[in-house]
């Protein structure tokens, strides 16, 4: 370690920094279970960067003092499966999940979401790491603060796509463990199957119902990183042999699983998933721009029949502390979808997702403004949220 920090502003620093003297066996372990008694949402890493994190909106400091580019790889090999950098250093990408027993509690487990890659550091080359506490509950409605008129929708269908979407970060999968945990929770007659890469919840500690049930199959992230499944493509190939009600999918990023989900819908199925857009019109395009021009309205026309809700979500400062979500979310109750069907073109589309939404009561402004009216957030987080979107 070298570069301690000396003339850099405190609102920068947290309350308490970690002193890291080299690396040795434990440094890893010393750092995940630090970055979990501060209540870390993310734990950056940067060849010859100090390491950083991020406390609710804000990024701070953990480290008082920088990581070199060997120091970083000796740390990479400790938290990373065994060959994954070397496969970073070919131009692959790798991550997983690290999973460690608490110093204090070896009987306590607690995971990690990695993910690792090669960067250019002017005409050198270094490694970026970012990692992510994996909760040890999944949330509650409440803890998310899902609409009832949202949650109530969901509970109510039995086949269509339900979708959130949002930047990364955002609290997307929480927002979708906590509609999950909810239909678990109560009776509800599902079998959910999970595919994710990998998991971020475990739901085997809650109180599920006797008609529920769920099974969760985790994605290889690369071969060393290990899994269930080699690929999104195999699990989409076995879903329709296990008899489930609802497929839970951690992310839909390329055009092939969008088709599964529409497919996998359209057979009388619920399918859960998130996306990366800023608001649920953005959504729309995205799904639009991602698929060649001769296929684009016949996915749009899936979308739109097959799909039950969309939301979309950004995190801001909750008044008192902590963090809140301001959700958008579309309704696609039979009238709205006889309207999209009627659009013509991607603008169209877009203007009259914006337009159902007002009259439901649900866009983003609409629910901001609820929110400083029942006190849950601020004028002043109000009015830079306002200017954001």
């Amino acid at each position: 370690m070298t570069g301690e920090i000396t003339n850099i502003n405190n609102s920068w620093k947290p309350k308490k920094t970690l002193r890291l003297q080299g690396i040795t066996d434990n440094t890893a372990q010393t750092l995940l279970e630090h970055c979990l008694s501060e209540g870390y949402r993310d734990i950056y890493l940067q060849s010859n960067d100090y390491i950083r994190g991020k406390l609710g909106t804000n990024y701070v400091l953990i480290s008082s003092e920088t990581i070199t580019h060997k120091e970083l790889i000796e740390l990479a090999e400790q938290i990373s499966s065994k060959g994954q950098v070397n496969q970073v250093a070919l131009g692959k990408s790798s991550g997983g999940r690290k999973i460690i027993s608490l110093k204090e509690n070896q009987n306590k487990v607690r995971s990690f979401r990695y993910s690792i890659s090669q960067i250019s550091q002017g005409l050198s080359k270094g490694l970026d790491i970012a990692i992510r506490p994996i909760a040890e509950f999944a949330p509650t409605v409440k803890d998310v603060g899902l609409e009832k008129q949202f949650v109530n929708h969901v509970k109510n269908i039995w086949k269509g796509l339900v979708l959130i979407i949002g930047a990364t970060g955002e609290g997307k999968t929480s927002t979708l463990a906590a509609l999950i945990r909810e239909v678990l929770e109560t009776p509800s007659n599902k079998r959910i199957l999970e595919f994710a890469r990998p998991p971020e919840f475990d739901y085997s500690n809650l109180e599920i119902h006797p008609s529920n049930s769920i099974c969760h199959h985790e994605i290889f992230e690369s071969q060393s990183s290990g899994g269930d499944l080699v690929s999104y493509d195999e699990a989409n190939a076995m879903a329709m042999r296990k008899g489930a009600d609802w497929f839970a999918i951690g992310e839909m990023t390329e055009p092939e699983s969008f088709r599964s989900a529409i497919v996998l819908a359209n057979t009388g199925h619920i399918v859960s998933s998130t996306l990366h857009a800023n608001s649920v019109s953005a959504g729309f395009a995205r799904v639009y721009r991602m698929f060649p021009s001769d296929e684009r309205d016949e996915v749009l026309y899936g979308l739109i029949n097959e799909g039950e809700i969309f939301a979309s979500q950004k995190l801001v400062d909750r008044a008192g502390g902590g963090l809140i979500a301001i959700r958008e979310f579309l309704i696609n109750t039979a009238d709205s979808k006889r309207r999209l069907k009627q659009c013509t073109s991607l603008s169209s589309i877009i203007e009259t997702v914006e337009n159902i939404m007002f009259e439901q009561g649900t866009t983003f402004k609409q629910r901001a403004f609820s929110l400083l009216n029942s006190g849950q957030i601020t004028k002043e987080t109000y009015d830079k949220f306002m200017i954001s979107i």
